[in-house]
């Protein structure tokens, strides 16, 4: 058991796959190949997953946020107080 605990952590330190992150990066330009420019969300769009922490201005939750045709993706939502 100690064994897959320390092999668990060896993988967890290795170097992000930047080949992957880049892909990502992708995703986000339109069908015209420009990025897209920062815009307002639909509050419909993103689902409240659980509190990720609390801080002095408010409460961080992890979410997701669901645009079609886009993918879903893992967001970071901080409310404020």
């Amino acid at each position: 058991l100690a064994f897959f605990v320390y092999r668990a952590r060896q993988r967890a330190r290795q170097p992000a796959d930047w080949d992957q992150i880049f892909g990502m990066i992708d995703q986000l330009k339109n069908s015209d190949g420009e990025a897209q420019f920062p815009r307002e969300i639909a509050r419909s769009a993103v689902t409240l997953l659980e509190e990720l922490g609390k801080g002095a201005f408010g409460i961080v939750y992890k979410g997701l946020l669901e645009e079609p045709p886009s993918p879903g993706f893992l967001v970071a939502v901080k409310s404020l107080h």
